[in-house]
């Protein structure tokens, strides 16, 4: 009876903002007969999209000269008023001082000015006006990847979001706290790093069963290896995260569990990664923050490899591996990405791009993660490329040659962007 009363109220708080605010909508109308109106959400969990990165990118060179486009971020009120805990406040910040005519720092102003766009926006959504809309994401992820687009990221110098002299401070001053329980040395180089589980987004988003998509997390203790090798490398490895399900087995004074800390912040999730020479990880948050900084990234268990983080400045990357039980064999790359192959019946999606873990299951595929030793090859590779001493053989550019042209040449081999070479070199029969 409640839950039924709660919708009603709410059905009808939302018809009497559209009636408040259709003047502010019809305006908007009037205006995009002579110049291109449009309006982007925010997403408040995931601080933004690597869409934005590249709209930055564009709008640096002037491009959307001829549009007036309005950004909100949703729970504003939530966020920057009633201090909802949330655990990305701080990036949140510095994405919106980029994309908003009016920074949170600026309240009231930005609370009246954020409402009032998310009603408009309510507006557009209800009468399905779509030419207002900014098409910076689309609903299910899919990057807008096209060589134009990454003919752009090449070019791209530096990084299009920068820390202000006042977010560097902040972040110093808490850095030295918490430095004085991991004590880094002077002369050592951090990598940061981070596993997926499901404990961010139960915490997150309560009464949501995520087991959809179990298929994409993995135990951090396969990073042990991994952890260990880099340590003698004289490497300082930091667990990034503030929500996480496992510890870590590992004591060693060159290794610190920052997710398990009582020393996490928002600040310090950003600042971190910052300071860092390369972050390992899944596609799954923390990787936003790699991208825009343009700190060298590892992806590792990544899923769908036709949805590849092209975008990223510097990138190596190994994916997960797909046995079908019916054979014992694993899918090819050819058949990952094979539009035709086993459409799941929910989003008609072929069996290379599966979004759920009841797809997988029903067509008798079972998702394997990479091995300790695959991860720690993939990272010693990107170290080796930074430091310029990472050889290739003739072999090696060949398999990288091969397995980009399993996109038809959608995706060109970049030197900028490579699936490992170890992993290509001891799982050739997935290039057949």
């Amino acid at each position: 009876m409640f839950n039924i009363f709660k919708t009603i109220i709410i059905k009808i708080y939302k018809l009497i903002n559209i009636f408040l605010f259709m003047p502010f909508f019809l305006i908007i109308l009037f205006v995009n007969l002579f110049v291109k109106v449009r309006f982007y959400p925010i997403d408040y969990l995931l601080g933004g999209s690597f869409e934005i990165q590249l709209y930055l990118y564009n709008k640096k060179q002037n491009l959307y000269n001829k549009y007036i486009d309005f950004f909100f971020i949703e729970k504003g009120f939530e966020i920057f008023f009633l201090k909802e805990k949330i655990s990305n406040v701080f990036w949140l910040k510095i994405i919106l001082k980029d994309v908003m005519f009016i920074r949170p720092s600026a309240s009231p102003f930005f609370l009246i000015y954020n409402y009032i766009i998310k009603n408009i926006y309510d507006i557009i959504v209800f009468f399905k006006v779509e030419k207002l809309k900014l098409k910076a994401q689309s609903y299910v992820g899919v990057l807008p990847y096209s060589k134009e687009n990454l003919k752009v990221y090449e070019k791209i110098k530096n990084p299009v979001i920068k820390l202000t002299k006042k977010d560097i401070s902040e972040c110093i001053n808490e850095y030295e706290e918490l430095n004085k329980l991991m004590k880094i040395k002077p002369n050592q180089s951090i990598i940061t790093f981070c596993n997926r589980d499901s404990a961010f987004k139960k915490t997150q988003i309560k009464n949501w069963d995520f087991s959809y998509h179990a298929y994409r997390n993995f135990p951090i203790n396969d990073y042990k290896l991994c952890v260990s090798e880099m340590i003698e490398k004289n490497f300082f490895l930091i667990r990034m995260g503030n929500i996480t399900e496992k510890k870590l087995e590992l004591s060693n004074e060159n290794f610190f569990d920052y997710s398990k800390s009582n020393k996490t912040s928002s600040l310090m999730d950003v600042y971190l990664i910052y300071k860092s020479k390369f972050f390992v990880g899944p596609a799954s948050g923390l990787d936003k923050i790699s991208s825009f900084f343009h700190k060298p990234t590892v992806f590792i268990n990544e899923t769908h490899i036709k949805w590849r983080p092209t975008h990223m400045k510097n990138s190596f990357f190994i994916c997960k591996k797909f046995l079908n039980l019916k054979n014992n064999k694993f899918l090819t790359f050819k058949e990952m990405l094979d539009p035709n192959l086993k459409r799941s019946k929910i989003n008609n999606y072929p069996l290379g791009l599966y979004l759920l873990q009841e797809d997988y299951t029903a067509a008798g595929i079972k998702v394997i993660n990479n091995t300790p030793e695959e991860i720690y090859k993939v990272v010693e590779e990107m170290n080796l490329d930074l430091d310029g001493n990472l050889e290739l053989s003739n072999e090696d550019l060949q398999l990288q040659k091969e397995f980009w042209s399993k996109f038809d040449d959608e995706f060109p081999f970049s030197s900028m962007h490579k699936i490992s070479p170890f992993f290509l070199r001891n799982n050739q029969d997935l290039l057949e």
